[in-house]
Protein backbone atom coordinates (compact mmCIF):
# COMPACT_ATOMS: atom_id res chain seq x y z
CA UNK A 1 0.00 0.00 0.00
CA UNK A 2 1.71 3.23 -1.11
CA UNK A 3 -0.08 6.99 -0.27
CA UNK A 4 0.68 10.52 -2.44
CA UNK A 5 -0.25 13.33 -1.84
CA UNK A 6 -3.47 14.26 -4.05
CA UNK A 7 -4.70 17.82 -3.12
CA UNK A 8 -4.84 20.36 -1.41
CA UNK A 9 -8.16 22.12 -0.16
CA UNK A 10 -8.73 25.65 0.09
CA UNK A 11 -11.96 27.26 1.00
CA UNK A 12 -12.36 30.71 -0.95
CA UNK A 13 -15.31 33.53 0.00
CA UNK A 14 -15.85 34.37 -3.94
CA UNK A 15 -14.46 31.62 -7.11
CA UNK A 16 -13.73 34.05 -9.26
CA UNK A 17 -11.99 36.24 -7.22
CA UNK A 18 -9.87 34.00 -5.77
CA UNK A 19 -8.42 31.95 -9.44
CA UNK A 20 -7.80 35.99 -10.64
CA UNK A 21 -5.87 36.81 -7.94
CA UNK A 22 -3.89 33.43 -8.16
CA UNK A 23 -3.00 34.42 -11.61
CA UNK A 24 -2.58 38.04 -10.54
CA UNK A 25 -0.01 37.37 -7.90
CA UNK A 26 1.48 33.96 -8.82
CA UNK A 27 1.15 33.26 -12.21
CA UNK A 28 -1.11 30.18 -11.24
CA UNK A 29 -3.54 29.82 -14.14
CA UNK A 30 -7.17 28.07 -11.93
CA UNK A 31 -9.65 26.65 -14.37
CA UNK A 32 -13.36 26.12 -13.32
CA UNK A 33 -13.84 21.92 -12.01
CA UNK A 34 -17.16 21.91 -11.82
CA UNK A 35 -19.97 21.86 -9.13
CA UNK A 36 -20.91 19.07 -6.00
CA UNK A 37 -24.91 19.15 -6.36
CA UNK A 38 -24.75 17.68 -2.76
CA UNK A 39 -22.50 19.64 -1.09
CA UNK A 40 -23.67 22.96 -2.32
CA UNK A 41 -20.03 23.84 -3.46
CA UNK A 42 -18.44 24.24 -6.88
CA UNK A 43 -14.65 24.57 -7.16
CA UNK A 44 -11.55 25.47 -9.54
CA UNK A 45 -8.82 23.69 -10.25
CA UNK A 46 -4.65 24.55 -9.95
CA UNK A 47 -2.74 21.45 -11.59
CA UNK A 48 0.70 21.11 -9.12
CA UNK A 49 2.32 18.09 -11.52
CA UNK A 50 0.84 14.98 -10.09
CA UNK A 51 -0.94 16.89 -7.60
CA UNK A 52 -3.35 20.34 -7.43
CA UNK A 53 -4.61 23.26 -5.36
CA UNK A 54 -8.63 22.67 -5.14
CA UNK A 55 -10.26 26.30 -4.83
CA UNK A 56 -13.62 25.54 -2.91
CA UNK A 57 -16.24 28.21 -3.18
CA UNK A 58 -20.49 27.73 -1.64
CA UNK A 59 -23.44 27.69 -4.22
CA UNK A 60 -25.58 27.19 -2.29
CA UNK A 61 -25.78 27.99 0.99
CA UNK A 62 -29.05 25.74 2.85
CA UNK A 63 -27.50 22.72 1.40
CA UNK A 64 -23.37 23.59 2.29
CA UNK A 65 -24.50 23.91 6.09
CA UNK A 66 -25.25 19.99 5.73
CA UNK A 67 -21.71 18.71 5.64
CA UNK A 68 -18.35 19.69 7.16
CA UNK A 69 -16.90 20.53 3.68
CA UNK A 70 -19.75 22.96 2.87
CA UNK A 71 -19.16 24.43 6.36
CA UNK A 72 -16.10 25.19 5.89
CA UNK A 73 -16.49 26.81 2.54
CA UNK A 74 -19.59 28.86 4.59
CA UNK A 75 -17.15 29.96 7.07
CA UNK A 76 -14.97 31.47 4.41
CA UNK A 77 -17.30 33.61 3.26
CA UNK A 78 -17.05 35.34 7.05
CA UNK A 79 -13.38 34.46 8.09
CA UNK A 80 -11.59 34.88 4.68
CA UNK A 81 -9.72 32.07 2.90
CA UNK A 82 -8.27 29.37 4.59
CA UNK A 83 -6.82 26.03 4.06
CA UNK A 84 -9.28 23.23 4.86
CA UNK A 85 -7.04 19.85 4.83
CA UNK A 86 -5.69 17.92 2.33
CA UNK A 87 -5.99 14.32 0.41
CA UNK A 88 -4.61 11.33 0.38
CA UNK A 89 -4.20 9.06 -2.81
CA UNK A 90 -3.60 5.88 -2.12
CA UNK A 91 -3.36 2.42 -4.78
CA UNK A 92 -5.35 0.12 -2.19
CA UNK A 93 -8.41 1.86 -0.82
CA UNK A 94 -9.98 -1.22 1.15
CA UNK A 95 -5.95 -1.79 2.82
CA UNK A 96 -5.70 2.60 3.51
CA UNK A 97 -9.45 2.74 4.65
CA UNK A 98 -8.46 0.31 7.79
CA UNK A 99 -11.88 -0.79 7.68
CA UNK A 100 -13.32 2.86 6.96
CA UNK A 101 -16.69 2.67 4.88
CA UNK A 102 -15.71 3.35 0.80
CA UNK A 103 -17.97 5.81 -0.84
CA UNK A 104 -18.09 6.79 -4.39
CA UNK A 105 -18.61 9.87 -5.49
CA UNK A 106 -18.49 12.25 -8.57
CA UNK A 107 -18.58 15.48 -10.19
CA UNK A 108 -20.05 16.98 -13.54
CA UNK A 109 -17.64 19.39 -15.57
CA UNK A 110 -18.39 22.21 -17.46
CA UNK A 111 -17.90 20.68 -20.51
CA UNK A 112 -20.67 18.34 -19.49
CA UNK A 113 -18.68 15.55 -18.62
CA UNK A 114 -18.18 13.63 -15.49
CA UNK A 115 -15.22 12.16 -13.33
CA UNK A 116 -15.75 9.42 -10.94
CA UNK A 117 -13.58 8.35 -7.41
CA UNK A 118 -13.92 6.78 -4.40
CA UNK A 119 -12.88 7.79 -0.74
CA UNK A 120 -12.55 7.00 2.51
CA UNK A 121 -12.28 8.44 5.57
CA UNK A 122 -14.94 11.04 4.30
CA UNK A 123 -15.40 12.60 7.43
CA UNK A 124 -12.01 13.94 7.46
CA UNK A 125 -13.21 16.25 4.44
CA UNK A 126 -12.71 19.83 5.08
CA UNK A 127 -12.26 19.51 9.02
CA UNK A 128 -9.43 21.36 8.70
CA UNK A 129 -7.09 18.52 10.44
CA UNK A 130 -3.80 16.99 9.88
CA UNK A 131 -5.26 13.51 8.86
CA UNK A 132 -6.66 13.52 5.13
CA UNK A 133 -9.45 11.56 3.61
CA UNK A 134 -8.43 8.98 1.29
CA UNK A 135 -9.30 8.70 -2.19
CA UNK A 136 -8.80 6.77 -5.44
CA UNK A 137 -9.18 8.19 -9.09
CA UNK A 138 -11.31 5.85 -11.31
CA UNK A 139 -9.68 6.94 -15.07
CA UNK A 140 -6.16 8.70 -13.86
CA UNK A 141 -6.09 10.07 -17.13
CA UNK A 142 -8.83 12.38 -16.81
CA UNK A 143 -8.10 13.02 -12.72
CA UNK A 144 -6.99 16.66 -12.17
CA UNK A 145 -3.86 15.55 -10.71
CA UNK A 146 -2.35 14.76 -13.81
CA UNK A 147 -3.28 17.57 -16.31
CA UNK A 148 -0.42 20.03 -17.57
CA UNK A 149 0.79 21.99 -14.75
CA UNK A 150 2.11 24.87 -17.23
CA UNK A 151 0.88 28.06 -16.43
CA UNK A 152 1.43 31.87 -17.16
CA UNK A 153 4.92 31.80 -14.38
CA UNK A 154 5.60 28.79 -16.27
CA UNK A 155 6.39 25.29 -15.72
CA UNK A 156 5.45 24.32 -12.05
CA UNK A 157 6.49 21.72 -10.07
CA UNK A 158 5.38 20.98 -6.11
CA UNK A 159 8.42 20.92 -3.44
CA UNK A 160 6.56 20.42 -0.99
CA UNK A 161 3.58 21.02 1.14
CA UNK A 162 3.90 22.16 4.59
CA UNK A 163 1.46 21.23 7.48
CA UNK A 164 1.93 21.64 11.25
CA UNK A 165 1.42 17.88 13.30
CA UNK A 166 2.20 18.92 16.98
CA UNK A 167 0.22 15.84 18.59
CA UNK A 168 2.14 12.94 15.91
CA UNK A 169 -0.83 12.17 14.29
CA UNK A 170 0.61 11.34 10.79
CA UNK A 171 3.05 8.96 12.53
CA UNK A 172 -0.09 6.53 11.56
CA UNK A 173 0.18 6.45 8.07
CA UNK A 174 2.80 5.77 5.43
CA UNK A 175 5.50 7.95 4.69
CA UNK A 176 4.01 10.72 2.18
CA UNK A 177 6.28 12.12 -0.46
CA UNK A 178 6.22 15.91 -0.71
CA UNK A 179 4.66 16.26 2.73
CA UNK A 180 6.76 18.49 4.98
CA UNK A 181 5.59 17.90 8.59
CA UNK A 182 6.14 20.38 11.13
CA UNK A 183 5.97 18.90 14.75
CA UNK A 184 4.79 22.13 15.89
CA UNK A 185 1.23 24.34 16.37
CA UNK A 186 -0.79 25.32 14.20
CA UNK A 187 -2.10 22.12 12.87
CA UNK A 188 -3.33 21.30 9.26
CA UNK A 189 -1.67 22.91 6.08
CA UNK A 190 0.16 25.83 6.26
CA UNK A 191 1.60 26.62 2.37
CA UNK A 192 2.49 25.08 -0.88
CA UNK A 193 5.95 25.53 -2.15
CA UNK A 194 5.97 25.39 -5.65
CA UNK A 195 8.88 25.78 -8.05
CA UNK A 196 8.65 27.55 -11.74
CA UNK A 197 11.89 28.45 -13.61
CA UNK A 198 13.99 28.14 -10.62
CA UNK A 199 12.10 30.49 -8.02
CA UNK A 200 9.54 29.43 -5.50
CA UNK A 201 6.23 30.17 -5.25
CA UNK A 202 4.77 30.18 -2.08
CA UNK A 203 0.86 29.74 -1.51
CA UNK A 204 -0.71 30.78 0.97
CA UNK A 205 -4.72 32.30 2.07
CA UNK A 206 -2.92 35.51 2.12
CA UNK A 207 -2.81 34.88 -1.34
CA UNK A 208 -6.37 35.00 -2.83
CA UNK A 209 -7.63 37.36 -0.42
Amino acid sequence: MRLALDHVIMAVPDLDQATDALERVLGLRATRGGRHPSLGTENALVPLGGAYLELVAVTDEQTAAGSAFGRSALAARADGPRFTGWVARTDDLDAAGDGAPVVALSRETPDGGRITWRMAALERLGDGGVLPPLLTWDDESVAPPFADPDHPVGHVTLDSVEIGDPDGELATLPAVARLRVEPSEPRGVRCIRLLAGGHELLVTPTVVR
